[in-house]
């Protein structure tokens, strides 16, 4: 069987086998799987009883200019089983997440990638760089230092002036 969905927070636990997997132990994050995981929400593709393809979601706020904001969501530990890559398994998490976001009012989804061209086609074009101060809060590596967004209700995009962790956008 063959299905996407969303975990619950009991099986959780269940993506650390992706997750080391796909970012070796020494980018693997304790701290995160040992707490900030249940902060989030985390979408899988499974196949014969087993993850293959992950993403996890974590509510933000961005603050914009002239006192507005927006509620977005920070997709972060997005992951496919290196033997199942190429087979759309990513597309389908991405597609459920950006559907079941825009049913909860969700504004903007945003990611900090390797490689920005792997998430063009989904709509991840709005790119800006975020400040030093968020690097923790994004669980970005070093070096990296650009987030790109896409907008989940056709609008336009406004650069954030600061990232605001909101578990109440899940």
């Amino acid at each position: 069987m063959e299905r996407v969905r969303f975990l619950s927070k009991e099986e959780y636990k269940d993506t650390e086998r992706l997750a080391r997997l796909c970012f070796g132990e020494e980018d693997f994050d304790e701290e995160y799987y040992g707490k900030d995981i249940y902060n989030n929400l985390v979408a899988v593709k499974e196949t014969d009883a087993e993850i293959v393809s992950m993403a996890h979601l974590s509510g933000m706020r961005l603050e914009l200019e002239g006192g507005k904001s927006a509620r977005a969501c920070y997709v972060l530990y997005v992951a496919t089983d290196p033997r199942e890559r190429h087979k759309g398994y990513m597309d389908e998490v991405m597609s459920f997440c950006t559907e079941r976001l825009r049913d909860r009012g969700v504004e903007l989804m945003f990611l900090v990638p390797v490689d920005p061209e792997i998430y063009t086609h989904l709509g991840f074009t709005h790119e800006w760089r975020f400040n030093e101060d968020e690097r923790e809060l994004l669980y970005a590596d070093e070096g990296l230092c650009s987030c790109y967004g896409k907008n989940l209700n056709g609008g336009g995009f406004e650069p954030p002036e600061r990232i605001v962790p909101d578990s109440s956008v899940l």
